[in-house]
């Protein structure tokens, strides 16, 4: 046996309606290379986006960033995690694919890097920043359920991921993860991250879930904090409530990639929502309620550290909340996977009072928005929206298991060559943009293969 068949024992990586379901285990190094084995291509790829979008975004190119992560991130990288992106490079250097662990250590700052230039801009310190187009999706929809709003009792969290096309095709990876220490984990997440970075939606074998959705203009940062992937990883794997996995995230916070976290215990029916940015935060928690999310900045001090106008109502966040709330008031006693399926397929728009697919609706379409997304840098139809849904229930997160769904859960596909022919100043995207067509709803287990 060969030493890289060695390594991928135990591991796995297959197609399935439109997502590719990876599994790796074992000490950090070796689960790290069956990662970056499998995704190698993808890696390469996802780098080669990033270097535009950021230097299209702050005139900023994959050199500066690797050094930017490097001086700010590195020394702040546990031990453990350190190892397995180091495996990832190693086995994407296996598959073919010319890079170092640096590299994949950049990767993975993507969400950190994306608030560290939006401060410097900011503060004026950013030279040669033309933000031509935005670095980072403008949104998600989510919310998460229990009590006797639900109709067993029990939990339900559901999370569309709305992306950039260019990148969106990506971030197609279902990856369980089974660790020598800590937690088994279950995530989507995009080729070389070691948790679900920018996407999060992760479930542990301990019963927790969890889920996030981007505060919208945030534009400060804590060089000196910790990044947030290595804060949202350790509590994925070293936690086992909503406490334990809050406090974690607080604990030496950057204000990377500042967020409305909702989470679950099923075990015990609470549920949780801390919203955090750099300098403040704030945590709310229920057995009976619930809390949704949509990039929405809910909390004055939150506001504060935001450039957001958060009065208007037309505002892409403001609307989709007032959508959220009528919808799940409207349901109570009966939210179950159908009412979670319909709601990330929802095309009403408040802000105008119709059903018209847009920025305002909680399954996202910015490329068929004249008014674009102004609070993201989003120009008016900005290639952008919903690329899947998920859902979990508490039955199901303490069997290892969710529902995912690769591509709009309204059924509408992404076909680039028809909107090129409608949109042809975003021609600069047909390099890297695939179709996004959509598949039926699959049950992925951590426990065993698909």
């Amino acid at each position: 046996m060969s030493r890289k068949d060695e390594k991928l024992l135990g591991s796995f990586c297959t197609e399935v309606n439109g997502w590719l379901r990876v599994h790796v285990e074992g000490e950090p190094g070796r689960r790290g290379f069956q990662h970056g084995y499998y995704l190698a291509d993808g890696i390469a790829k996802f780098r080669e986006i990033l270097n535009l979008l950021f230097q299209k975004s702050y005139g900023v190119n994959w050199k500066r960033m690797r050094g930017d992560a490097t001086k700010l991130f590195l020394d702040k990288v546990p031990e453990e995690l350190m190892e397995e992106i180091k495996g990832i490079a190693e086995g994407a250097r296996a598959g073919g694919v010319d890079v170092d662990y640096v590299d994949i250590l950049t990767l993975n700052s993507y969400g950190d890097l994306y608030s560290y230039y939006n401060w410097l801009r900011e503060e004026g310190k950013l030279k040669g920043s033309r933000n031509l187009t935005p670095a980072f999706p403008a949104s998600c929809s989510a919310f998460i359920a229990t009590g006797s709003y639900t109709a067993d009792g029990g939990i339900v969290m559901a999370h569309n991921m709305w992306s950039y096309y260019i990148n969106g095709h990506l971030y197609n990876v279902v990856m369980s993860l089974k660790p020598t220490e800590g937690n088994a984990l279950m995530f989507q997440n995009f080729p070389g991250a070691i948790c679900s970075c920018t996407l999060d939606w992760c479930i542990n074998d301990k019963g927790l879930m969890v889920i996030e959705t981007t505060i919208l203009g945030a534009v400060t940062f804590n060089p000196d904090g910790v990044p947030y992937f290595v804060r949202t990883r350790m509590a994925h794997q070293y936690t086992d409530s909503v406490d334990g996995w809050i406090q974690t995230m607080l604990k030496g916070n950057n204000g990377g990639f500042a967020s409305n976290w909702l989470v679950g215990d099923a075990k015990t029916g609470e549920i949780g929502h801390l919203q955090l940015a750099t300098y403040h935060h704030k945590v709310e928690k229920t057995r009976d309620g619930y809390f949704i999310g949509c990039n929405l900045a809910f909390d004055e001090g939150i506001r504060s550290e935001t450039n957001v106008d958060w009065s208007d109502p037309t505002g892409s966040a403001v609307a989709r909340y007032e959508r959220a709330r009528q919808l799940i008031e409207a349901s109570k006693g009966r939210i179950d996977f159908g009412f979670a399926e319909a709601y990330l397929s929802d095309h009403f728009d408040v802000s105008v009072g119709r059903v018209r697919p847009s920025r305002c609706t909680l399954c996202g379409h910015i490329e068929e928005d004249p008014r674009g997304m102004p609070e993201f840098d989003c120009d008016p139809y900005y290639p952008c929206g919903a690329i899947d849904g998920k859902v979990v229930t508490s039955e199901l997160a303490l069997n290892g298991s969710f529902w995912i769904h690769w591509g709009r859960t309204c059924g509408t596909p992404f076909i680039v060559d028809d909107f090129l022919r409608l949109h042809p100043e975003y021609e600069w995207q047909r390099p890297y943009m695939k179709d996004i067509r959509p598949y039926p709803w699959t049950l992925f287990s951590m426990k065993t293969p698909p």
